[in-house]
């Protein structure tokens, strides 16, 4: 798949720069250069941060095209259901293509939640406080044991993009607040990671556009004068 040959590429790349990064300390060792020493040795670890990520995702895209051959054989197959649409909406970004389907899955904490989620999507009305309480559903799941790093991620975006549409509609000034401060790690978190791999704009499970801007500094209203 496009998948698999893009993490293959990027795992020898990787291993590559794991490659130079060794070199550069051993000649930093060998000519008691301490800068290059230091250098060597983060760029090590990065290169060995990324490998750990590539892997993981790899690892992830053959249990994801193992469960889709299994969903062609078996339609019914819970546990299948639960890897597709956890691949879908924590890997892809494609929640309303994994929502279904993790709804369905055998894995109860994610499988309760989607449902919530669709049974929302469903009612016109979308109460705030609904909106308010799946977006808390979806944190708790995130600070859950079991979840990768890029899947916290990508579990707390999504509950950032349901607070960000109601922080400024809800009537408790404690819920407000809470959702504000959880918008702002979300929007953290994606400003000091690889925010030129992320989506220009994202549109949510309940058609809200998202932007991402990168974190800085902002006049807001006229000039005076």
């Amino acid at each position: 798949s496009i998948e698999a040959n893009m993490l293959a590429h990027a795992k020898a790349a990787a291993k590559v720069a794991a490659t130079a990064a060794k070199k550069l300390f051993l000649v930093g060792k060998a000519t008691r250069d301490e800068s290059l020493v230091v250098v060597g040795q983060e760029k090590q670890s990065q290169a060995g941060d990324l490998l750990k990520i590539i892997t993981r995702r790899m690892d992830a895209a053959a249990a994801y095209n193992a469960a889709l051959e299994s969903l062609k054989a078996k339609p019914d197959d819970s546990a299948a259901k639960s890897v597709v649409g956890r691949h879908l909406c924590l890997t892809l970004n494609d929640w309303s293509g994994g929502l279904p389907l993790l709804a369905k899955g055998s894995q109860e904490d994610l499988a309760e939640v989607a449902a919530g989620e669709l049974k929302m999507l469903a009612d016109p009305s979308r109460e705030t406080q609904a909106v308010f309480l799946l977006a808390g559903n979806w944190w708790d799941i995130a600070e859950s044991r079991g979840y990768s790093e890029e899947e916290v991620v990508a579990l707390k975006r999504h509950a950032g993009e349901l607070y960000a549409g109601i922080s400024k509609k809800l009537a408790d000034p404690l819920e407000s607040a809470l959702a504000e401060n959880r918008t702002a790690v979300v929007m953290e978190q994606l400003g000091t990671s690889s925010s030129e791999s992320l989506p220009k704009q994202v549109t949510n499970s309940v058609g809200m556009k998202m932007i991402f801007m990168r974190p800085g500094e902002f006049r807001m209203g006229a000039k005076r004068g």
